[in-house]
């Protein structure tokens, strides 16, 4: 029996139970029937893949089959993206090119997705894409600027080829989103369908720490794709998980994201519904600790604790929050895993030797060597930046530089402009959710889109601090562009529901005309 088919089986044997648990959770929020079939559509891709003898014949299934099953229904067309999304590694193969070309661009998982499921939004006619104008200038204005980026050391066809990437992996997933979503129900169907991808792939990851496999590098060996992850890392004599992702700080980048989208399902007048509410949050949370990524670690609490801040009776919920953790903390010390655990805190170790510790410190050279360079270019920034000797210091034993910080390598490549620009496209949703945060408070018959508000000011704040100790890798990208157009989409539907509950409280109010008696005279 070949390893991906072994593989097959022990994916299989340990989803099954969190699925079929997923499924019964749905029939509270009233998703069941859209539940199964993500399943079956889950189930139905997971098996091509790991079956296929080649990417080609893999892609070429999935593209006629989600096109039909998905049909014409918007909707349902994002929520099957975010389902398969992190579902199957974001390995590439190239297209071969023709005469001088030696090949068009590599193509992957992701990229059918993107191409089957969410270009027929783009190409639909809507005014939707007119929403938001400030952020979406500022998007097309970061494409431009790495559009031109691109031509200081590229030739033409590199830069058509990167171009090409980035529209597929950048403009479409964010337009085809916030065009797209309108109403609460479909914002609830999509969150719920982000949470149901995310928590496979957690539960996945628990399984692959404690069985020390990395179950989805035989599907990549068998599709014939180049992946350049699914290497065995590991930390305190542990493996740490990467599922599907390719990389653990990926697969802890996701699971904040599932962290910060399943708290508004919590629902306590359902009891039976909080049991399995808990029961996914230790998941996704059992998820990002076995990744033992410390990045992710410290964004789902910052994730946390900005939903917590933004509800009601906050203090009380972070005094209670801080007890269950110090409870945690004691319970885990008393133990030698624990321990272990506890050590890989960020600052916490006393241990200046240990990697927890020397990570720590790479991170801040790597922040010090990389102002130094901005500082040469600080405009808009430079190619040849990896060449430099203050960033050829940060060579590691595995001869790479690696860049773990997102914004750092946005400036190193376009400058402190590209930085502005692209931090902008996050801080201006995060600010309108903000600022809508009041008037949500202020009207009862909008509590769900409050909740639905706080998650998404929530899940911002956990992915930008993520990215921060992470690099731009795999589908990484891909999330941040697609839950900022969901934020975007979210933003413009909330405030056209507040206008429709101001005009009308205002219609209510608003006294009746009095129409003056006539006086009939009697002659």
């Amino acid at each position: 029996m070949t390893e991906e088919i072994r593989a097959l089986i022990f994916i299989f044997a340990i989803v099954t139970g969190p699925i079929y648990l997923f499924l019964r959770f749905s029939s509270s929020q009233n998703l069941k029937k859209e539940t199964k079939g993500w399943i079956i559509v889950w189930c139905c891709t997971t098996v091509l893949a790991f079956l296929s003898p080649n990417f080609w014949i893999y892609a070429a299934f999935l593209f006629v089959g989600l096109n039909y099953y998905a049909g014409p229904n918007p909707i349902q067309r994002i929520c099957l993206f975010f389902v398969l999304l992190p579902s199957l590694p974001a390995a590439t193969i190239a297209i071969p090119g023709f005469g001088l070309i030696n090949y068009l661009f590599s193509i992957g998982h992701h990229h059918v997705l993107i191409l089957s499921l969410l270009v027929p939004l783009i190409l639909k006619k809507s005014n939707g894409i007119t929403i938001n104008r400030s952020v979406n200038f500022m998007l097309l204005l970061y494409f431009a600027l790495l559009f031109i980026v691109f031509l200081r050391d590229q030739t033409i066809t590199e830069v058509l080829r990167n171009s090409t990437v980035l529209v597929i992996t950048m403009l479409i997933p964010f337009f085809a989103i916030s065009k797209t979503v309108k109403t609460l129900e479909d914002f609830k169907k999509i969150m719920f369908a982000i949470l149901f991808g995310i928590l496979v792939q957690a539960t996945i990851g628990i399984a692959e720490t404690l069985k020390s496999w990395h179950l989805y590098n035989g599907v990549v060996l068998s599709l014939g794709v180049d992946w350049g992850f699914g290497g065995y890392l590991g930390r305190n004599n542990l493996l740490r998980a990467s599922g599907a992702l390719g990389h653990p700080i990926a697969l802890g980048y996701i699971c904040v994201i599932g962290l910060a989208m399943i708290m508004q399902f919590y629902d306590k007048k359902k009891r039976s519904a909080v049991k399995l509410y808990w029961l996914f949050v230790a998941i996704l949370t059992g998820g990002l600790v076995a990744t033992l990524s410390r990045g992710p670690w410290v964004g789902a609490a910052l994730a946390i604790l900005a939903y917590i801040l933004s509800g009601q009776k906050a203090l009380n919920k972070l005094v209670k929050l801080g007890m269950a953790g110090l409870v945690a903390l004691v319970i885990l010390s008393a133990t030698p895993t624990g321990q272990s655990f506890i050590d890989l805190i960020p600052f916490v170790s006393s241990d200046e030797e240990s990697h927890a510790a020397s990570t720590i410190s790479y991170r801040q050279r790597l922040m010090e060597q990389s102002w130094i360079v901005i500082k040469r270019n600080p405009i808009f920034g430079t190619a040849d930046f990896l060449d430099t000797p203050e960033m050829e210091s940060m060579r590691q034993g595995e001869g790479i530089i690696d860049i773990v910080n997102t914004y750092l390598s946005v400036a190193l490549e376009t400058g402190l402009v590209g930085l502005s620009i692209f931090l902008s496209i996050f801080l201006i949703p995060l600010a309108r959710l903000y600022k809508m945060l009041p008037k949500l408070k202020g009207n009862i018959e909008l509590n769900d889109w409050l909740i639905k508000n706080r998650v998404l000011m929530a899940m911002i704040v956990g992915v930008m601090f993520t990215i921060f100790t992470a690099s731009s890798i795999g589908v990484i990208p891909i999330y941040y562009w697609s839950m900022l157009g969901l934020a975007c989409a979210f933003v413009k539907a909330a405030r056209t529901e507040l206008l429709k509950q101001i005009m009308m409280k205002n219609n209510e109010q608003m006294p009746l005309k009095h129409t003056p008696a006539t006086h009939h005279q009697t002659y």
